[in-house]
């Protein structure tokens, strides 16, 4: 087995830490690595592995490249929207570099089957084996896309991921504000589950409903009047456009 490296401990790190140890039966993360490379112990340490697998913020992922360009290692990147073209740049000596992002949103408290059965980007310079058993051990789909692609497929995943969140926030916000104070849950989770089981069987098209897909203007104006915030407002209002133009 290949000894692995991980920098940047943050909620990906944590969680491929305690997968990488689940699914290859105890074998443990070979040493977990602080990005700012802050004791001489530590870069010896790091130069033992094979493996390095990068899992910082987007902006410091460059720096952190340009701490190991010398090292002939396989090297990951854990990102949606790096570009493998500065990878290349620095890293000159590396065996391999794969850029790696599973579809997916992480917390602390996840369990290692976090990664079970998810999608994957992977770019690679060439075919990684350990992305390869990791993927297959986990039954990761694996998608294989270029720079472009890839970026086009993280804008997709926010759109689908963080964007519903935050329209979700906002729905629970109103709805409390509007009802009694002692509602936990938002009522919608159950008809969004709903939808969400309709979905995989049929279009959005077909499933998607509502006066906006009515066409009935007269009553989305009437409800835009129930919005105080002009930002949100501006939001709902294209919202309505595009799912009576677009969504036909």
């Amino acid at each position: 087995m290949e000894k692995l490296s991980i920098i940047g401990l943050g909620r990906f790190g944590k969680n491929f830490k305690r997968n990488f140890e689940r699914v290859f039966d105890g074998e443990k993360v070979y040493y977990t690595y602080d990005k700012n490379f802050k004791r001489e112990l530590d870069r010896r340490k790091l130069f033992k592995s094979d493996i390095i697998l990068i899992s910082v913020n987007d902006d410091s992922i460059l720096d952190v490249l340009k701490n190991i360009e010398d090292y002939e290692k396989e090297v990951i990147v854990v990102s949606a929207s790096f570009e493998m073209e500065k990878a290349k740049m620095v890293l000159k000596k590396a065996s391999n570099i794969s850029i790696f992002h599973p579809i997916q949103s992480f917390t602390y408290s996840d369990k290692p089957e976090i990664f079970k059965n998810i999608y994957a980007t992977v770019q690679s310079l060439k075919k990684s084996v350990f992305l390869e058993k990791f993927s297959k051990l986990n039954g990761i789909k694996v998608i294989k896309l270029k720079n472009v692609d890839r970026k086009k497929y993280h804008l997709s995943s926010m759109l689908a991921l963080n964007y519903t969140l935050t329209l979700l926030y906002f729905s629970e916000k109103i709805f409390k504000e509007s009802t009694s104070k002692s509602v936990q849950k938002s009522p919608f989770l159950p008809v969004l589950k709903n939808l969400l089981e309709k979905v995989e069987r049929k279009s959005i098209q077909e499933v998607i409903t509502g006066p906006s897909k009515r066409g009935d203007l007269k009553l989305i104006k009437e409800i835009s009047k129930n919005l105080d915030d002009r930002d949100l407002k501006r939001l709902f209002t294209v919202l309505d456009k595009i799912t009576r133009e677009r969504l036909k």
